[in-house]
């Protein structure tokens, strides 16, 4: 004796499935520690010298996949001025890292270089410079990318705003 009833096993196991999928990322989601994290990236000199950003930008605009990870959760902005980039995390949590991409233009009509970098940053975060062990020298007129990478510590308490900032400090360089 046949039936005419379908078999509805597959349609089980895949709900199943999916209901499992989305029970663990919202754990994941509700047991991370969400921190938000801003600051800026700031260009100085002597008032002769004229070293602007020139363009700012981020890997995770909050629009897909967040940049290492299998979640869509935080989110990182960049807001572009002439001598500063403000850097803002939204929704970070512990291990979440963005990256900060810049154009620095020397619009200065001498040759310009990096004296220092000086950076305050709270310990539940971490910034990779780049690496500028070499030197940095701009001539008139040359531009250089930068990237900056920021990673929030497994130590960033839950909802907690953390300020930082990185200056770039140059000055007029006599070959």
């Amino acid at each position: 004796m046949e039936t005419n009833v379908p078999h509805r096993k597959p349609r089980i196991i895949v709900m199943a499935l999916s209901i499992g999928i989305l029970a663990t990322l919202l754990f994941v989601f509700l047991n991370a520690n969400l921190a938000y994290a801003s600051g800026l990236v700031r260009v100085s000199s002597n008032e002769s010298l004229d070293i602007q950003f020139i363009s700012a930008s981020t890997n995770d605009s909050g629009t897909g996949i967040d940049p290492g990870q299998a979640v869509h959760v935080g989110q990182c902005t960049a807001v572009l001025g002439e001598k500063r980039v403000d850097f803002g995390v939204y929704n970070g949590y512990p291990n979440y890292q963005c990256t900060l991409s810049v154009r620095l233009k020397n619009l200065s009509e001498q040759t310009v270089r990096l004296q220092r970098v000086e950076a305050d940053i709270p310990d539940e975060l971490m910034i990779i410079q780049p690496d500028l062990s070499g030197g940095l020298i701009l001539q008139p007129d040359e531009e250089v990318a930068l990237e900056f990478v920021l990673q929030i510590h497994q130590n960033a308490e839950e909802n907690a705003k953390y300020r930082f900032s990185v200056q770039l400090v140059f000055e007029e360089f006599n070959q």
